[in-house]
């Protein structure tokens, strides 16, 4: 195809930059021949860090979500992938350190603080424990978003490494808790090898 050459220098940009981010999310297309049955895929997206210039984000179409897909795309590359807990980003190279996402990790705390419908259950909960992590270490980003990535670093080392080691340790220390609250455990435990 014609535009192959901009994809690939495109690719090329982005696989030179040490940390992506990669997501995927359900679609459903037409049929080729035109009938109205859809078919089932999925569109993966990779993109540079936030603070990148210029932003590169790549669209790829694959008809499934198995780890073929981003190990292919991301052959040869190396260096450290944010993705949500899905399975797939566990399974790709050494070369490759996966990161899981507070953001993901936050929601599933806020969906276990939601099932909590009395005030009286939520106060004291685990899911307001792990909040109030979140919102501890939010509090610093969002007092470092103009700081030199150096600058970023050396923050979050000093403020929010100690945050994150304490809210670690917690996680780890969790007995059996209400159903609730397994899926935000279960993906904390997933990222906390890497963050």
């Amino acid at each position: 195809m014609w535009l192959d050459p901009i994809y690939e220098e495109l690719k090329r940009r982005l696989t030179r930059h040490k940390v992506l981010h990669a997501d995927e999310f359900r679609m459903e297309l037409l049929h080729p021949e035109g009938k109205r049955k859809p078919v089932n895929g999925y569109m993966r997206t990779y993109r540079m860090s936030w603070k990148a210039e210029p932003a590169i984000i790549i669209y790829e179409f694959q008809p499934g979500r198995e780890w073929v897909y981003p190990e292919t795309f991301l052959k040869d590359w190396s260096g450290y992938i944010h993705a949500y807990g899905y399975i797939v980003y566990h399974k790709l190279p050494d070369a490759i350190i996966m990161l899981g996402r507070w953001a993901r990790m936050c929601r599933c705390f806020y969906k276990a603080y939601d099932n909590l419908k009395a005030d009286a259950k939520r106060k004291g909960s685990t899911a307001e424990k792990g909040l109030e992590y979140r919102n501890a270490l939010f509090e610093i980003e969002r007092g470092i978003q103009t700081f030199t990535a150096r600058e970023r670093y050396d923050t979050r080392m000093e403020r929010s490494k100690p945050i994150v080691d304490e809210f670690f340790a917690w996680v780890d220390s969790l007995n059996a808790t209400p159903k609730s609250d397994i899926g935000a455990r279960r993906y904390t435990r997933s990222c906390s090898a890497n963050t």
